[in-house]
């Protein structure tokens, strides 16, 4: 009797303690359960930067440090996204503006004159340079500002103080839509600048009669275009794009400090398609072809500074077509030569009426390539500048127009003449 009296009360006990560890077990995975939702959902946080602020959470009794949720862009107001645009622009500006200054052989980059101008601008870099060419600085600024995702708000024509020139450029985010910095060239000369400049005459220190010569189709030969830059003469090349020696040429050019500039196929009114340089400019083009045939061209010819067209009769009428050409000469920062292939070409006057710096030309010297035709025509081109004050004359790269110039190079001496770069004439 007593034994069963044990053993009921021993399954008695094991009904009670059964049902209480079951309870407590299923008390405990609740708590595991929770406790490692919330930390997945902390782990699942996004991650601050290094140095973020942080705010003080209190979790499961224990002080926590939580991230903040970076701010969304959409949630910022237009005058804290131009703040955060032109921060970038700024940043990248500083980085960059030291190579492009040692690439044009700049004397010295001081910055931060503040307080000189009644304008919102954050920062004033100027620069002491040595006489480069005008144009040369105004395309390393477009390259600059582009590169940083900027925009030249304001260029000058070009401004002549005393025995140096200024040349003062608004820069800032394209994004921001206001400018930040001022860009200050100071070129040293070596010789004070004449106040009696002619029209046109935008570069020039001298008031003599000036001549720009440009020399057309370079590209295909190295050894012509050597013997060209042995006649020591200021002349302007205009490189052909995508030629065996296009890209030497250029670069030849710049080492004996004569301008490049980029001659740009564009189609003819009448030639036969065999003739037709490769990735020629059509009319029939759509906007997106002819950029990207321009930029192409553009990147095989370094040191351009401008263009001017090769052939190109029927494009140099067709207003639609120049407008993309010219528009987009203009965002880059490079000048128009209208070469007037045709007499009823609209290039100049066009790109007069975008603000593209532009000239154009006034004597082919050697449609007939005959020495004693090329001779006859470079006394009409300086007969034209000594009357005018500024004449621009166009020849191509063969053996006689060399020859032409070497035996007149005298004739401009004697005449008074200053044989000068063609960003020295556009206007």
């Amino acid at each position: 009797m007593k034994k069963m009296g044990r053993r009921k009360k021993k399954n008695n006990a094991a009904r009670v303690i059964w049902p209480l560890t079951l309870a407590a077990a299923f008390l405990m995975a609740g708590f595991w359960f929770i406790g490692g939702r919330d930390r997945l959902s902390l782990s699942r946080l996004p991650q601050q930067p290094q140095g973020a602020r942080h705010v003080k959470s209190v979790f499961r009794g224990q002080m926590k440090n939580l991230p903040l949720i970076p701010p969304q862009p959409e949630l910022l107001n237009e005058e804290e996204k131009a703040f955060i645009w032109t921060q970038e622009f700024d940043s990248a500006i500083q980085k960059a503006l030291p190579k492009m200054a040692s690439e044009l052989g700049h004397l010295a980059i001081s910055g931060d004159t503040k307080g000189k101008f009644l304008l919102p601008i954050k920062r004033v870099i100027e620069v002491r340079a040595k006489v480069p060419p005008w144009m040369s600085i105004r395309r390393a600024v477009f390259d600059l500002v582009q590169t940083c995702g900027g925009k030249v708000f304001q260029e000058p024509r070009e401004n002549i103080s005393s025995s140096a020139r200024k040349m003062i450029f608004l820069l800032g985010s394209s994004q921001a839509h206001v400018p930040s910095y001022i860009l200050i060239f100071q070129l040293l000369t070596e010789e004070p600048p004449s106040t009696n400049l002619g029209a046109g005459a935008r570069g020039r220190r001298s008031y003599k009669p000036a001549v720009a010569l440009v020399i057309d189709d370079l590209g295909y030969s190295l050894s012509l275009a050597k013997e060209l830059f042995s006649l020591n003469l200021t002349l302007t090349v205009s490189v052909l794009p995508h030629h065996p020696f296009s890209r030497d040429c250029a670069e030849l050019a710049h080492e004996h400090s004569c301008e490049v500039i980029l001659h740009l196929p564009m189609q003819p009114r009448r030639c036969a398609l065999a003739y037709w340089e490769k990735n020629t400019l059509q009319v029939n083009m759509r906007k997106e072809q002819i950029i990207e045939i321009l930029d192409s061209g553009l990147g095989d010819v370094p040191w351009a500074v401008g263009v001017n067209n090769h052939m190109g009769s029927l494009m140099l009428e067709d207003r639609a077509s120049m407008q993309v050409i010219l528009d987009e000469l203009k965002s880059r920062g490079l000048y128009f030569l209208d070469s007037r292939t045709t007499p009823k070409s609209i290039g100049y006057e066009l790109a007069q009426s975008l603000g593209v710096p532009s000239a154009f030309r006034h004597i082919f010297l050697d449609n007939n390539k005959s020495i004693g035709s090329i001779r006859h025509q470079i006394d009409l081109l300086i007969e034209m500048a000594v009357k005018n004050g500024q004449a621009i004359g166009i020849g191509h790269l063969h053996p006689t127009m060399i020859q032409g110039l070497r035996e007149s190079a005298q004739k401009f001496h004697d005449r008074g003449i200053t044989l000068v770069r063609l960003s020295e004439l556009v206007e």
